[in-house]
C-alpha cells in the first residue's frame, strides 16, 4: 500500500468539513492532494492542529501553525 503525506494550509473553509474539504480554498493544497490521489492508495494531512488526519476525517476550522515553534515542538 502506497500512502502520501500533505501538509495542510493557512487557507481554510470556516466551517466543520471533511479534512481533504477544509483546506481547499488553497490552490498548492488542491494541486497536491489531486496529485497524492493519483499516486497513492492512501492520502493522510499533517495539521498543525490535528497532527496526522485522515483524508475523510471531519474537523472543525482553527488558526494554528507551526511557525516560531521548535524542531522539538514540531
Amino acid at each position: 500500500m502506497k500512502i502520501t503525506l500533505i501538509s495542510c494550509t493557512k487557507s481554510k473553509r470556516n466551517y466543520p468539513c471533511q479534512a481533504k474539504d477544509m483546506y481547499s480554498p488553497s490552490s498548492l493544497f488542491k494541486y497536491s492532494y489531486e496529485y497524492a490521489k493519483q499516486v497513492a492508495d492512501k492520502v493522510y494531512i499533517l495539521s498543525a492542529q490535528y497532527g496526522l488526519l485522515d483524508e475523510n476525517a471531519s474537523i472543525v476550522t482553527y488558526e494554528r501553525t507551526l511557525n516560531g515553534k521548535t524542531s522539538e515542538q514540531k
